[in-house]
This record gives C-alpha cells, structure tokens and sequence, in this order.
C-alpha cells in the first residue's frame, strides 16, 4: 500500500539575529576637509566641518555620498562632480588615471609647482596609479602618484587650462 508522509511546521517565535552591521574607515584628504551634511541631499543642514586627516567611520557609501556613524553621524560626499577626492578609504585604495595631455605631466618630488624638484615625466596615455591625495597649490589641483605629484590641470595665465589626466574607472 501507499506511505504516508507526515510533515510538521512550526513558526518560530526567535526573530532572525541582528547582524552586525560592518564599518569601513576613511580619512578627510580634501584641502578643505569633508562638509558633513544631516542626510544624503546636499542642502541638508550642516552638522559639522571636519577637517583634513580626520578618520571617520562609514557606514554606506550611495553614490558619492557616504553616511558617517563617528565621530559625527550624517552624510559627506567622497569626491565631488568632477572627481576631487574629499575622503579615502584607509585600506589603500588605488586610484587609476590617464594620462590625456600630449606634451605628458611632469612628475615632481612635492607638490609646489614652482620650487619642487623634477623627478620625471609620464608620457601621453601612461597610467599612473594615486591614493586619491590631491593638494591646491596657485588654484592647480595636484596629484599625488607612487612617483611623485603632477598637475590635474595645465595652468594657463594664472588659471585653470587644459586636464592634464583623466580618471580611469
């Protein structure tokens, strides 16, 4: 004859456990330090300037807006628009840029364009590798790679020229 199968279900009162939910540490690196916001839309009110090397704790990254839970709790933007980074994962994130000027960046030892030793070139479409530190120096953002620093930007009669690199995702 046919088995019979007997099947028991029960609901359990246990609810599923919390889990813990994992934070990731950035330091400020932006020249001007991280505006933290109340919430993810940027004219939130203001909760507070940290400023540069501050390490924060972050709990989501949405775009290129991070929720800080330390040492204040709101939402600071990681990089602006146009690719500036204001914060930086502390695990040494690498960064990868392209060189998009023909005459190539040259490659100094600081970041001062005009006193600081030439140490080398990269050439046109060279990639060079950056933790994301980037340095104004005369209203030209600087960039620091494993080599040395390079110009973001030409400098042209006292302002901003031409992108000298390109970020490559």
């Amino acid at each position: 004859m046919g088995d019979t199968l007997s099947v028991c279900v029960t609901d359990s009162a246990e609810p599923a456990p919390i889990q813990k939910q994992e934070l990731e540490k950035y330091r400020v690196v932006g020249q001007s330090g991280a505006t933290v916001r109340k919430d993810i839309n940027l004219d939130s009110p203001l909760v507070a300037n940290l400023e540069k090397d501050t390490i924060v704790e972050v709990s989501v990254v949405k775009g290129r807006r991070a929720h800080i839970v330390s040492p204040v709790d709101g939402w600071a933007s990681v990089k602006t628009e146009t690719g500036y980074v204001i914060m930086k994962k502390e695990d040494g994130e690498v960064y990868r840029y392209k060189i998009v000027l023909k005459d190539g960046a040259v490659i100094r030892k600081g970041a001062d364009i005009d006193t600081s030793e030439v140490v080398g070139r990269a050439e046109y479409l060279d990639i060079v590798e950056s933790t994301g530190e980037v340095q104004e120096v005369d209203g030209i953002q600087r960039l620091r790679i494993k080599q040395g620093w390079i110009s973001m930007n030409l400098r042209e009669n006292g302002s901003v020229g031409a992108p000298i690199v390109e970020r490559v995702d």
